[in-house]
């Protein structure tokens, strides 16, 4: 499996998560709209913004994927969380170049701890 970690997002991700996500167009897009081959620095902006206020008021809590070496891999969460029924979604997208690699797996197991906490 894959050496990553997961943190909460900050201000800082913003560049590094319009990058990963241009690279990754043509492989996330069909599932995940928001990564368009138009998507902009500012829409990563108000995207980071938003998740650092939703994880704050705990209605969701995004996270990006962070490789061993410093570089930013994607993303993973829980989403739509549904706390009479216990349920949530859990959502992750690996940048291209780092796909097929364990990096999901591996990430989604770090999830599950930082959550179960």
């Amino acid at each position: 499996m894959s050496a990553c970690t997961v943190r909460f997002y900050q201000q800082s991700d913003v560049e590094p998560i319009h990058a990963a996500a241009l690279e990754s167009v043509a492989e996330v897009y069909p599932w995940m709209a928001w990564c368009h081959a138009r998507y902009t620095l500012e829409e990563a902006r108000q995207w980071v913004r938003l998740q650092i206020e939703a994880a704050r008021q705990k209605k969701a809590f995004e996270f990006v994927i962070v490789g061993d070496d410093g570089r930013l891999l994607g993303g993973c969460g829980i989403n739509q969380i549904n706390s009479m029924n216990r349920f949530a979604n859990l959502g992750y997208w690996v940048r291209v170049s780092r796909q097929n690699q364990g990096i999901a797996s591996a990430a989604t197991s770090l999830l599950a701890r930082v959550i179960a906490v």
